[in-house]
């Protein structure tokens, strides 16, 4: 993916346009877990009679997708990761082409993705140390997916020329391969439980491999957005024991140049509702967040000030107990 012809596709040919009164928010595929989220959370601003505004939910591709709307201006907020947003707002890794985007704000974390490592059930790969060699997806430029790969091949001191093919297959392409038997080990970051794991374990006799104790410290002690986390066998049908690896959080990110009314009202919606957006999908119920994680788990860039705003009204109400969001 190339991110500046990116941008310019955004502002060229995106037929949405925020305005004070109307708030875009990009989510994800139809068949994520993004996607049901964000047009639960714009039904009930959109519907709210105390509220002047209203809500579009776009579907987009997923992470990457919604970051660079809210870079271009076309969409008002989005679904993302803090490790995609810090980059970005940093102005390093993929985005060193487009330089620093210091008008990225966040607004609050709603819940967490493990990173999945998968191979075929009867496959004889048990651990990272016996990857190479084997048939590996990476995934696009700029997904979840690559992001993963790259943090994985990094640490382990991997290269392509480790592997007998590296694919760069979406998550239709990878799955279809991977059911086929024509790609060994595949990465995904996605909540589970979900409907790409259904099919994956019970239709394609996927397992999980768990990360070793040591590698998981010493990812999670240089990178803060990468946190330890494990499965329950109960959602791992091939496999006989919990899953050890690590986690992305979800975030909101927004502008600067986004109203402080337009994140007041998000955030009204989400504490109001967040009973039903805590029932939408199985991979935010399967968890808990803190009300403090709501807000604290929102890195990558400075929290929205109508966010801190929101915050400070909290406290005064004593009203930061509990939220039903997602994490362990």
């Amino acid at each position: 993916m190339k991110l500046v012809v990116f941008l310019c596709f955004f502002m060229l040919f995106s037929n949405v346009h925020a305005t004070e009164s109307l708030i875009v928010f990009g989510g994800g595929t139809s068949k994520g877990v993004f996607s049901p989220i964000v047009e639960s959370i714009c039904t009930d601003i959109s519907f709210t009679k105390e509220s002047k505004q209203r809500c579009k939910a776009i579907k987009t591709s997923g992470s990457m997708h919604n970051l660079l709307g809210v870079i271009s201006g076309e969409l008002d907020v989005g679904l993302t990761m803090p490790a995609l947003i810090h980059d970005a707002y940093k102005g390093v890794g993929i985005f060193n082409k487009i330089g620093p985007q210091t008008q990225l704000r966040t607004i609050a974390a709603i819940y967490s993705q493990p990173i999945g490592i998968l191979v075929n059930k009867e496959s004889t790969i048990m651990g990272l140390s016996d990857f190479k060699g084997k048939s590996i997806n990476i995934g696009q430029e700029g997904s979840g997916r690559r992001e993963i790969a790259n943090m994985l091949f990094e640490y382990m001191g991997w290269t392509n020329a480790d592997f007998s093919e590296v694919f760069e297959y979406t998550t239709r392409e990878m799955t279809d391969a991977f059911c086929n038997g024509d790609i060994d080990i595949l990465i995904q970051v996605v909540g589970l439980p979900g409907k790409f794991y259904d099919k994956i374990q019970n239709k394609c006799n996927a397992r999980l491999l768990s990360l070793s104790n040591s590698l998981i410290n010493e990812i999670h002690q240089k990178n803060t957005f990468y946190k330890k986390a494990y499965i329950p066998q109960q959602l791992l049908p091939n496999n006989d024991k919990d899953i050890y690896t690590l986690e992305m959080d979800v975030v909101i990110v927004t502008s600067d140049t986004v109203s402080n009314k337009t994140v007041h009202s998000l955030l009204g919606t989400l504490f109001s509702s967040r009973d039903k957006v805590y029932e939408i999908h199985r991979a935010i119920k399967a968890t808990y967040f803190s009300g403090n994680d709501f807000f604290s788990r929102a890195t990558g860039a400075p929290l929205h000030e109508s966010a801190k705003l929101f915050i400070d009204g909290l406290s005064v109400k004593n009203n930061t107990k509990q939220t039903k969001f997602a994490s362990k």
